[in-house]
């Protein structure tokens, strides 16, 4: 009878023993795949983040650009606005309204943020009233200078000698513009040569 019931529990478990060795397999599988599941949650996180860092330096270079834009059409206006020749100063005062200085008075010709001093007397900043609205997000306001270079004769008039008069021609103006975005490591210079006819 014993051995009947022992024949029985055989006949009903045929793999009993082929189980005994397969304990943990699964719990192996299991971690592994867990292990492989976490490395593409971590690349993607980092991929996010880095994507976002990148999105908020364009951004903040974007706002940069306009700012300096913003400084370029200011001193490209303030030319605009003379009624006469305005052959410039070297160290003209800037402080409250903008002015004409002498090409290269502040620098040796290149402008980068270490050739020149941003804060020096014939850099024109804006006043916060006139500062426009529109990008409003940056660290520091735009800053200007406006340079007299030189005067250009028309090509078909006379040198006027001896005349006492201005030779007709282009009277022509550097306006260089700096700009920073929602900090000040991000910078953007941007010149432009202007002529105007007196």
């Amino acid at each position: 009878m014993a051995d009947d019931l022992f024949a029985l529990k055989r006949a009903a478990s045929p793999c009993s023993g082929e189980r005994r060795h397969e304990r943990g397999v699964v719990l192996i599988y299991s971690l592994f795949i867990m292990l492989i599941l976490a490395a593409i949650g971590l690349a993607a996180s980092s991929t996010s983040v880095f994507q976002q860092r990148m999105s908020g330096n364009l951004l903040d270079q974007d706002l940069a650009f306009q700012a300096s834009e913003s400084g370029l059409r200011m001193g490209e206006a303030y030319l605009e606005g003379l009624t006469s020749i305005d052959r410039g100063a070297a160290g003209c005062d800037a402080s409250s309204a903008p002015c004409v200085s002498t090409i290269n008075s502040v620098n040796s010709g290149v402008f980068t943020s270490s050739t020149v001093l941003w804060t020096a007397t014939d850099i024109y900043t804006f006043p916060a009233s006139t500062f426009p609205s529109g990008i409003g997000e940056v660290k520091t306001v735009p800053r200007f200078i406006v340079e007299y270079d030189t005067n250009l004769p028309d090509t078909n008039s006379s040198l006027g000698v001896g005349t006492g008069v201005n030779i007709p021609g282009s009277d022509f103006y550097r306006v260089t513009a700096r700009g920073t975005g929602r900090t000040d490591s991000a910078q953007v210079i941007v010149q432009s040569i202007y002529a105007r006819r007196f």
